[in-house]
């Protein structure tokens, strides 16, 4: 699975309402605001959106809808049974959570490394470092709720 963030106009200077698209790859199936211009969003607001849908769906165990800034794009994410299922028009990807979480995480940091970091000034820049603080808080709860399953399964097998 990988998560692909983009801007538009990659020649310029980020800047937090600049348009984008997200592509979400799985071995047989992509979902992408690409396929169709009226899916473009503020990419940087909706990186934001999107972690707290997640964090959303993930907390409360229920489907949650992100909807693209300033877009026509949606994604559905559903929590299925320690997977993250996410759904676009019919089109469906489904993966282990911890696999999405850390797909999402490269993602974003390709795209921060690809000359996309927004400045301290950037009117977003503050909700991108909280929302990449809540993605990676996500990460670290699954990976300690998997230690202390794997423990509980070590101990009731001596």
């Amino acid at each position: 699975m990988r998560f692909d963030f983009s801007r538009v106009e990659k020649q310029s200077k980020p800047h937090s309402f600049d348009l984008g698209d997200i592509t979400i790859i799985s071995s047989d199936s992509i979902i992408s605001s690409r396929k169709e211009e009226n899916h473009r969003m503020m990419i940087y607001v909706a990186i934001s959106d999107m972690i707290d849908a997640l964090e959303k769906a993930l907390k409360t165990n229920k489907p949650r809808k992100f909807s693209g800034t300033d877009s026509s794009f949606v994604l559905e994410i559903k929590p299925q049974n320690g997977k993250l299922l996410f759904e676009h028009k019919k089109i469906k990807i489904i993966e282990p959570t911890q696999v999405a979480l850390n797909s999402i995480r490269k993602g974003i940091e390709k795209f921060f490394r690809d000359n996309n970091a927004l400045t301290e000034k950037d009117t977003c820049h503050s909700d991108i470092v909280f929302s990449v603080k809540t993605l990676e808080s996500l990460i670290a709860e699954i990976e300690s709720s998997k230690k202390i399953i794997k423990k509980r399964n070590n101990a009731n097998s001596i």
